[in-house]
This record gives C-alpha cells, structure tokens and sequence, in this order.
C-alpha cells in the first residue's frame, strides 16, 4: 500500500462517503480502501526498522492511539500556539 496513490475516482469516492457521513448521524464512515495515516507510519516504521511497533495490530487498523500507548515511541514536545 505504501507509494501507492489514490485514484481520482477512489478519492472522489471517499470524500463523498465522508461528507455524506456530517449529514447523517448514524452513518459510520468506511476505511477500506482507505489508509488511516497512523497505519502509514507504522507501515513506514516497520519497512525502515524491519521491526513492528509493540502494542500496535499488524493485520487490522493502526489509530493514533495505538502509536500513543506503544513504549516503542517517545513524545515530542510541540509548542502550542493561542488562539486569541
């Protein structure tokens, strides 16, 4: 999946299921053929580390909160900017 891009149409199609998902409170929005962006950095940490995250799925769905539970990571200190 990785250096692969998004067809016009699949990317079409998927902003339509997700702008079709604000209007709709009970739809639940679809990943299939989607890549959620934490599962790209894990898929990109374990082909540059050849060593996969521990706590994160290998064959399901990497969320963020995968990436802030696992001990293989350290947080980085941000600046916040205020709004004012």
């Amino acid at each position: 999946m990785l250096g692969l891009r998004y067809s016009v149409f699949g990317a079409l199609r998927m902003g339509v299921r997700m702008i079709g998902g604000l209007w709709d409170a009970n739809a639940t929005p679809e990943f299939q053929s989607s890549v959620i962006c934490s599962k790209v950095f894990f898929d990109a940490y374990a082909d540059i580390t050849r060593a996969f995250l521990r706590d994160c799925p290998i064959a399901d769905a990497v969320l963020p909160a995968h990436l802030s539970a696992t001990p293989d990571l350290q947080d980085v200190n941000v600046g916040w900017l205020k709004l004012t």
